[in-house]
């Protein structure tokens, strides 16, 4: 057997557990998100789409997903040694902010194609239940004559990618198939790599653009390809010729769900869970529209045989439609249907597919001017507590999304390609973690600024009796933990070893000046003591 053919079975058995959620995309992809999956071949069909609610919740979510975990414009994570000791020393701190500062630079690069990213992953974990990332790592390249960024990001659509976790339940193996034109697989791989159906479109006029289908899978090495955790193995399915072997240091494709299903690699997403309201809705919605349609445009009933149709326009003339006593040949046929009731059927049929989507936990994000600080952080900190939980995954997706990125960087930095900012000594050989500032991040801290504030209220009243009780608040602690609780940039809060060398250096100062005085005062004293004054001048 080839090694080619067996990454073709390797696939086919690893979409047997795809399968089970196939179907069930399959449905959500052509009630809510006509355009955005190719299921089934029916991509853009939106016939069976009777209302906008249902498509514009993913949207919706997708923001909330975005603002709360990676909004653009903010840091919202950043780099801190694990050993407590060294979190205050300052060169470390200025040493993270600055590899952050870079790391951000590096990901929201114009041709990195992050700044699309947060979109998508939210739009199909609300969907589909999962995302996947790709995160390559660049070789030195040119896009457009400009050179590439040293990271490259690439969203994988999650009916492309077959996914498998190890027995710690990490994701350690991923086959992408998808497809790609004559032309794109003689840029990804050379055109002497090609097997020749697709040389030979590639060299025919008008065939360029053919398609076909690649399979790209990664798995932990075997040990034929030393020096990398992964093997890349990609390969043409209809020709089984071998396009590329290569490997990887770290796993590169970054995996999440939105709600975990056991023993499985995919997960369950809001619009999987408000499936059958949402056919309910839309067999309501187009209910409900005809009901509307009859009761304004009523069926006309008429007596005996008419040779033509009647006109209902304005001003039109229908000669003999009113008999001898002045009666109406037709009369508008009723059928008692009340539309109202509908809509209210299909408001709370939207209440609940809303509810779905966590969208009462989404209102809960809207502030209420004229609050106190008290009371925005007991808000915030119910925040935290509402929002939380469906949004712990995918941190620890961003966890493992960073550790690749500094990989990748310490790799190149190694190699002489970038430069990256020197690690102070004491920070060598001593691990960093990685520390979210997001919203979301700030939401979950918000529980010990309420309790802080809590405690300074007792202080303030306990202090008008007994002066000593403000002293058991370490005040310079306390607002060192607002400030991180924040999210106020580390490298802008004054380290404590050196707040305390500063005010050593004024107590100090304050003394010298003391004792100056002090000195002043008794040589003032002193019987027969001239003052000092300046240096005599010279007469001529």
């Amino acid at each position: 057997m080839t090694v080619a053919q067996d990454v073709l079975d390797t696939v086919s058995a690893m979409k047997v557990e795809r399968a089970r959620f196939e179907p069930v995309w399959a449905q959500v992809a052509e009630r809510m998100d006509p355009y955005g999956a190719a299921m089934e071949g029916r991509m853009g069909d939106m016939s069976r789409i009777f209302g906008a609610r249902p498509l514009l919740l993913p949207d919706m979510f997708a923001a909330v997903f975005t603002s709360l975990l990676m909004p653009r414009g903010t840091f919202w994570h950043a780099l801190s040694p694990l050993d407590e000791g060294l979190r205050e020393n300052g060169q470390v701190k200025a040493w993270a902010a600055k590899m952050t500062r870079l790391l951000f630079r590096y990901r929201y690069a114009p041709l990195s194609g992050f700044a699309g990213l947060p979109r998508r992953m939210g739009r199909s974990l609300a969907l589909y239940g999962a995302q996947c990332l790709l995160v390559k790592e660049e070789m030195a390249g040119e896009e457009g004559g400009k050179p590439l960024p040293p990271i490259l990001y690439e969203f994988v659509p999650i009916n492309q990618v077959c996914l498998a976790r190890n027995h710690r339940g990490q994701y350690d193996r991923a086959a992408r198939e998808h497809e790609m034109t004559a032309r794109q697989m003689a840029q990804a791989y050379g055109e002497a790599a090609l097997p020749p159906a697709v040389r030979d479109a590639l060299n025919r006029s008008g065939e360029q653009e053919r398609c076909f289908t690649v399979v790209h899978l990664v798995q932990p090495a075997s040990g034929a390809k030393a020096g990398h955790a992964f093997e890349s193995l990609h390969v043409e399915r209809d020709s089984r010729t071998m396009l590329k072997r290569s490997g990887f240091h770290e796993f590169p494709f970054i995996a999440s769900v939105m709600n975990e299903v056991p023993d499985s690699a995919y997960g369950w997403g809001p619009a999987m869970s408000a499936l059958p309201d949402v056919k309910q809705y839309y067999a309501m919605a187009r209910t409900t529209t005809r009901a509307m349609e009859k009761a304004v445009d009523p069926p006309m009933g008429i007596r005996g045989k008419l040779e033509r149709r009647i006109n209902l326009n304005a001003g039109a003339f229908n000669p003999d439609l009113i008999d001898e006593q002045g009666r109406p040949k037709f009369a508008p046929l009723q059928s008692g249907a009340q539309p109202v009731l509908g809509l209210e059927g299909m408001e709370r049929k939207s209440a609940e597919i809303g509810a779905s989507f966590s969208e009462n936990l989404w209102q809960v994000l809207a502030n209420k001017p004229g609050m106190t600080a008290y009371e925005a952080a007991i808000r915030a900190q119910e925040k935290g507590d509402l929002i939380g939980p469906p949004f712990a995954p995918q941190e620890e997706m961003l966890g493992l999304l960073v550790e690749r990125e500094l990989a990748i960087l310490e790799r190149k930095a190694r190699y002489g390609e970038i430069r990256l900012p020197e690690r102070p000594p004491v920070l060598e050989g001593q691990p960093v973690t990685l520390e979210f500032t997001s919203p979301m991040a700030r939401l979950r801290k918000a529980g010990e600024t309420t309790g802080l504030y809590r405690a300074l209220e007792f202080v303030q009243a306990a202090g008008q009796m007994d002066a000593k009780v403000p002293r058991m608040i370490d005040w310079d602690k306390a607002a060192r933990m607002v400030a991180d609780n924040e999210g106020v940039p580390a490298d802008l809060i004054v380290p404590a070893e050196e707040l305390s060398r500063q005010m050593r250096d004024e107590e100090a100062e304050r003394q010298q000046q003391a004792q100056m005085m002090l000195m002043q005062q008794m040589a003032a004293q002193q019987p027969g003591a001239v003052p000092e004054t300046g240096p005599a001048l010279e007469m001529p």
